[in-house]
């Protein structure tokens, strides 16, 4: 009979615990509570208490994480995108002329040399490559005469010119100071000609 008791006082509720410690993880904490079936109340139900405040703890830990974790995956996707952002308009500013919106000189240095590696490589039954290299002329009465906002907006309107005169595939750039480059891959001598002309 005292087995029996025991057993049934002790035996099944720690059986009881034993499985329901068995079955918890962070899926299942979820599940009801853990209740003990033996009557009365003792220090295995004490046990259950504390066990069942635990999950509880645990469960609104894990969902805080959860939130967290999304909160960070979110704020880690905002940051990537403003630092892919802020990249395109670095490189933008690394590669373009503020004054007048076109290639500066070291994009026009990396086009060049691109362009006449591939040229080189192509070998003489290649594609042709042409350049053309031209300043506005007496550029510096413009400046001496009217001042140099007056010659800055010279140079915006001349590089729009420029931008307008062009081919698609041409790269057009501020060389320094009224020297403007274009870099026409595909074009031979006759072809150079007519665009500069233009």
């Amino acid at each position: 009979i005292f087995y029996m008791v025991i057993r049934r006082m002790v035996g099944r509720p720690l059986d009881q615990i034993r499985d329901y410690l068995a079955r918890i993880d962070a899926d299942t904490l979820a599940a009801p509570p853990l209740t003990i079936e033996a009557g009365g109340r003792n220090e295995l139900h004490a046990l259950a208490g504390a066990l069942n405040t635990m999950r509880d703890r645990l469960r609104r830990s894990f969902d805080e994480n959860a939130a967290l974790m999304r909160d960070l995956r979110e704020m880690n996707a905002t940051l990537q995108d403003r630092i892919a952002e802020r990249t395109r308009d670095l490189e933008t500013l690394a590669h373009t002329d503020l004054l007048t919106g076109l290639c500066n000189r070291r994009k026009l240095d990396e086009a060049l040399a691109e362009a006449a590696e591939a040229a080189e490589r192509a070998g003489a039954s290649g594609a042709p490559l042409s350049l053309i290299l031209g300043d506005v002329d007496n550029f510096k009465s413009v400046n001496d005469r009217y001042g140099h906002k007056v010659g800055d907006q010279v140079l915006v309107a001349f590089a729009a010119l420029l931008r307008d005169a062009v081919r698609p595939t041409d790269i057009l750039g501020r060389w320094g100071g009224e020297e403007f480059m274009l870099l026409c891959p595909d074009a031979d001598l006759a072809t150079a000609t007519a665009i500069a002309e233009r």
